[in-house]
């Protein structure tokens, strides 16, 4: 049973046409309408290959009861079982790792019941209490709260979700809660409008106009500012005078010119410098070229503004603490994992 759109929609439909009593697609549908099929499954495939610094799909499907094949690295760590790792099991391939796993599952009859002990770990780390408790630590009682974000359209996973669930939390406890965002590129040239929005982001007067306003009207007594590479820019962080600033890394966006290709942490430029970034990639393309050193000048511009306006990071895994010490060794850097909305 295959949920979701991408890059093999035509393949995954020609599998579905050419086996229909055993494929099954059902192209792309919101979280909320998934969750009563996902229940009923066995098992939840996730063959995700680079640094996931939370793993949030994978938690989903432990807390609907359903335990994730996939390659137990980084912070999907806490979501895999040994007997369900796709990196240890035999095979030159994700294939034939997979189907090793699968004829492995079918020769034992494991149910779900056999995972009960991993599964009901993450439906007690990850619940709503949990993560209200840790951000409230972080507020000031009842203080204004401004979030910001380049993307916010809701779409049932990664920094959207998040932002989403914890503005909920916190209005659910009266607080006085905002929020500045703006919509993704949607349609045609998708990739290229996100490109040329991300090279106009490095001086983005018009929304550093519109943030201050806001902040002066709203009063907010914290900035939370997520993914900021993509739209806003650091010119907003540079030109506030607010001192109670605080960024949320979902990803490896700042560290990282493709962090959705970074596979392994040896990946991660340790020197940061132009020449390291763009190794990170290694290519030859002299358009990629130019974008990555475009990015760099982003980050690099990103990175210095945040020493100097934001004391708090809060980073989704431990894992990526040293990691942002590294290049903010003054920083308060606290570690608040998603918390899961499963009805």
């Amino acid at each position: 049973h295959i949920y979701g759109k991408g890059q093999y929609d035509e393949e995954v439909q020609q599998l579905a046409s050419e086996h229909p009593n055993h494929v099954h697609y059902y192209g792309w549908m919101k979280k909320n309408d998934i969750i009563p099929y996902w229940k009923t499954m066995d098992f939840f495939i996730m063959p995700s290959q680079f640094l996931e610094t939370f793993g949030l799909t994978a938690c989903e499907s432990l807390l609907c009861w359903v335990p994730v094949i996939g390659n137990k690295k980084w912070w999907l760590i806490p979501f895999i079982d040994n007997t369900l790792n796709l990196q240890s099991a035999p095979g030159s391939t994700d294939g034939e790792k997979l189907v090793h796993i699968m004829k492995s599952l079918i020769t034992h009859t494991t149910t779900k019941d056999h995972f009960s002990s991993l599964i009901r770990q993450a439906q007690t780390s990850y619940s709503k209490t949990t993560r209200y408790g840790q951000i409230q630590a972080l507020l000031p009682e009842k203080e204004p709260v401004l979030y910001i974000s380049d993307y916010i359209n809701y779409n049932g996973g990664g920094i959207e979700t998040h932002i989403h669930d914890s503005i909920k939390i916190l209005w659910q406890q009266d607080h006085d809660t905002k929020l500045y965002w703006h919509q993704a590129p949607t349609w045609k040239f998708v990739l290229l409008k996100k490109l040329a929005v991300m090279a106009i982001s490095i001086f983005n007067i018009p929304d550093t106009i519109k943030i201050k306003k806001k902040i002066k009207k709203w009063k907010t007594w914290l900035i939370r500012r997520h993914s900021i590479s993509r739209v806003i820019g650091w010119l907003p962080v540079a030109c506030s005078d607010h001192n109670n600033q605080i960024i949320s890394h979902h990803e490896l966006g700042l560290f990282h010119p493709y962090p959705s290709k970074t596979h392994e942490l040896d990946h991660i430029p340790k020197a940061w410098s132009l020449s390291s970034f763009i190794q990170a990639w290694n290519s030859k393309n002299p358009i990629i070229v130019a974008s990555i050193i475009g990015k760099f000048c982003l980050v690099r511009l990103i990175h210095k503004q945040l020493k100097k306006k934001v004391k708090t990071h809060i980073v989704p895994s431990e894992r990526m603490i040293d990691m942002v010490k590294q290049r903010h060794p003054y920083a308060n850097v606290v570690c608040i994992p998603h918390f899961v909305d499963i009805e």
